[in-house]
């Protein structure tokens, strides 16, 4: 809702610099040397405006990049989490039961908790802890056949791609558009107001 708000005010300003910017031009520039300028200021227009579009368009196709790959990132989080709580079928009873448990318990606490907190760009430190203890869990298994060891060697494959995941989906929570490209949307959109 804050972007959104961000977004209406700024285009909003941006606009009524623009009017207030033409009326008092053409108020006190008189029409004559307003026509001799216009040739000119028409070919620095045009290249000013084509140069900001490219920005603008660079700029939206960063967010939906990141946005894309944030997706991805999250979607095999979950898939990572369903394996490990579908391996544990395999487990004898008792790591069974703590697996399912804790894989289930992880995934609850992610959308439960962690995504609101993602929001504000914080992490929950409830979801690590219960990733670190699913991860003990897998890790303090031992196989006790064949097919249990199989079985084992997966799990760790599934724990080590929930952990890798859930430490990019971290990540991409405190990136955003970067500074430098909000510096260059801001002064180019400005320039150009300024410009007409």
């Amino acid at each position: 809702m804050q972007t959104v708000l961000w977004g209406v005010l700024v285009v909003g300003l941006s606009v009524a610099l623009a009017v207030a910017g033409f009326a008092v031009v053409r108020r006190f520039l008189p029409m004559d040397l307003r026509e001799t300028h216009n040739a000119n200021t028409a070919v620095i227009f045009g290249a000013l405006y084509v140069m900001y579009g490219l920005i603008v368009g660079f700029s939206a196709y960063f967010a939906s990049y990141q946005y894309d790959n944030a997706q991805r990132t999250a979607e095999a989080e979950a898939s990572s989490v369903q394996e490990l709580h579908r391996l544990a079928e395999g487990f004898p009873d008792g790591e069974r039961q703590e697996v399912q448990e804790l894989a289930a318990s992880y995934a609850r606490t992610v959308i439960e908790e962690g995504w609101p907190l993602m929001e504000d760009g914080r992490v929950s430190a409830k979801a690590g802890a219960i990733s670190v203890e699913l991860r003990r869990s897998v890790l303090a298994f031992e196989p006790r056949t064949d097919w249990e060891g199989d079985l084992y060697s997966q799990a760790l494959v599934f724990v080590g791609d929930l952990d890798q995941n859930r430490a990019l989906r971290l990540l991409e929570v405190r990136e955003g558009i970067p500074s430098i490209l909000w510096v260059v949307l801001v002064l180019g959109g400005a320039t150009t107001v300024c410009f007409t």
